[in-house]
């Protein structure tokens, strides 16, 4: 059997350290349960070299560029707290309401209400 692709989206901009650790706790436990996890924060360290402990964001439309074909090629997209602070989450959950990809809080996933496998 398959397994799930899930894309992660949620705040970066006014976190410390561009919630990455949040991104990366998450990601991690979503694995365990056997989830592929699109992970967009890996992403900018993989491709960018990006350090949130030091860096200092591009604007919106780079990270658009690499993270909205992500979307579309995930099963379902996840939403972090606090998503809907974000203009880039927001224009992800849309992305993915108008392809018709499922969207979910994180917590259905890690209480196990939705399945990865």
């Amino acid at each position: 059997m398959r397994s799930t692709s899930v894309y992660l989206a949620g705040p970066m901009r006014g976190y410390p350290e561009y919630n990455f650790p949040l991104f990366f706790k998450v990601t991690e436990k979503l694995e365990s349960l056997g989830f592929i996890v699109h992970n967009p924060a890996a992403r900018d360290i993989v491709s960018d070299g990006f350090n949130p402990k030091k860096d200092q964001a591009k604007e919106l439309k780079h990270y658009m560029y690499y993270d909205l074909p992500m979307v579309c090629t995930s099963d379902m997209l996840v939403v972090l707290p606090n998503w809907e602070f974000s203009q880039g989450a927001r224009l992800e959950v849309h992305v993915a309401n108008e392809c018709k990809i499922p969207v979910y809080p994180v917590e259905l996933l890690l209480n196990g209400t939705i399945k990865g496998v």
